[in-house]
């Protein structure tokens, strides 16, 4: 792959020189003459030899080596050859993860290119994926977000930065989502239980609009700690047997989510689920606040538990009409915030139960908690 990186970046300085004394012995050759069995990706074959490709809007010049922009505004080529592009690391990568694309344009001096125009491609070999333009600030530098695509295992991307003083370009992996924390408690994702985690988030929540922008923001903070905490797990037999007890109520939450989804199938659906599944891990995983939190709730409890369910009818109303405007940003925002405030009700909830139960426990006097046995 690194070949392929310094091919594509080549473009700026041109190609070698077809000449080399390798390609007397080889019937293909790499950019520096060494004997290859076909070329990597982001090249294409021409007289025996592997040449980087040209991003959409450049096309090559298989003479001088170079790539040409055509400016459509101007109609003028600008052969992409005076300056250089470079482009930050890109790693860690996950399918439905927002991730920054960011470097800087410099001259042949090395010096930053201010209100330089760029464009950022992002695709497969023969196929353009998604793009995006802007201009460098003061110093040369750029920097754009893009939302990594869904894959099936492992997809090899490559981006492209174009700009009239030249090119740059970085091979990257977009990996499935993976239930890690999950997966190093049970030792395998062939396990029954990781498989049901993977299968409701594939099948379910990423099947519509709302369970994806969703799951957009869940992986950006989820995989920012989740592969840590995973290694420590696999080290830590303990952990791994808490892990495990701690998602059983988990599985049970989710199975009785996707009854709600199979009843209204859709976006109403998957909201319904993750109205059901929020409500419930709020009061399975929040007891423990409930009770540290039952006596201060005696007063504010109620007044909270309106402000908190107008919220959430609120939140569905927002949620309903970002899918009918299509509009992803929004979507992300009040999907977040609809699970936020159904956790933070159904905690209310439960705390508010174990409240009256505490005053009931003290009104017997004794300290004992007496319940009703009988009607």
């Amino acid at each position: 792959m690194l070949s392929a990186i310094l091919a594509t970046t080549a473009i700026a300085t041109g190609f070698p020189g077809t000449g080399a004394a390798s390609a007397q012995d080889c019937d293909l050759v790499d950019q520096y003459g060494n004997c290859v069995d076909e070329c990597d990706f982001g090249e294409y074959e021409l007289d025996g030899e592997c040449r980087p490709e040209c991003p959409e809007g450049y096309e090559p010049d298989d003479v001088l080596g170079t790539c040409e922009l055509d400016d459509s505004d101007t109609g003028q080529q600008i052969t992409a050859t005076t300056g250089k592009v470079t482009i930050d690391a890109i790693a860690g990568v996950r399918e439905g993860q927002t991730f920054l694309i960011s470097g800087k344009v410099q001259d042949k001096s090395g010096q930053g290119i201010p209100g330089a125009q760029y464009r950022i491609v992002i695709g497969t070999k023969g196929h353009d994926v998604m793009s995006k333009s802007g201009t460098t600030l003061a110093g040369g530098e750029f920097s754009q977000e893009f939302k990594a695509p869904d894959v099936n295992g492992k997809q090899e991307y490559l981006v492209y930065v174009s700009t009239p003083y030249g090119l740059g370009s970085r091979i990257f992996d977009v990996n499935e989502s993976g239930c890690l924390i999950a997966t190093a408690a049970f030792g395998s994702e062939l396990a029954p239980q990781v498989q049901f985690l993977r299968e409701f988030r594939d099948q379910r929540i990423l099947s519509t609009a709302a369970g994806s922008s969703f799951m957009s923001a869940f992986n950006t903070v989820y995989y920012s700690f989740s592969p840590y905490v995973a290694d420590y797990e696999r080290e830590q037999p303990w952990l791994q047997a808490a892990v495990r007890a701690g998602i059983q109520p988990l599985l049970g939450i989710l199975a009785v989510s996707e009854k709600a989804y199979s009843i209204v199938p859709g976006e109403l659906g998957s909201i319904a689920a993750g109205l059901v599944a929020s409500s419930l891990i709020g009061a399975v995983y929040a007891s423990p606040v409930a009770l540290a939190a039952a006596r201060r709730l005696q007063r504010r409890g109620p007044a909270l538990a309106v402000s908190l369910s107008v919220t959430v009818a609120i939140l569905v109303a927002s949620v309903l009409a970002s899918a009918l405007l299509n509009n992803d940003a929004a979507m992300t925002v009040t999907t977040s915030a609809l699970v936020v405030a159904t956790l933070a009700l159904s905690t209310l909830a439960v705390a508010s139960s174990v409240s009256r139960l505490v005053r009931k426990r003290d009104k017997n006097g004794d300290g004992a908690l007496k319940l009703p046995l009988g009607p």
